[in-house]
């Protein structure tokens, strides 16, 4: 058996939800712009800084790839030089 007291808790109306107003829709939309403003900027940059070093490694790897040409270009020059020099004689 339920005692009195318990008895008008539960007939007692349960209690309204609130419902959002204005200002708490206001504050809202400020943080969310606020970190919007905050994380946008940083993931742009990363995404630039990314992009970036992506074109760096690509020059560098055919910056490599002239200077190994070249070497190989120079021993040719020097072993035609040498082979005239050879039928000169």
């Amino acid at each position: 058996m339920l005692s009195e007291i318990e008895k008008e808790e539960l007939l007692a109306p349960l209690p309204q939800e609130k419902i959002i107003d204005g200002r708490d829709l206001l504050r809202a939309l400020l943080i969310f712009l606020g970190f919007f403003l905050i994380f946008v900027p940083k993931i742009y940059l990363s995404s630039e800084i990314y992009y970036l070093s992506r074109d760096i490694t690509k020059i560098k790897n055919r910056l490599d790839l002239l200077k190994e040409e070249n070497r190989m270009l120079k021993k040719n020059l020097e072993d035609f030089k040498f082979q005239q020099l050879l039928r000169m004689d």
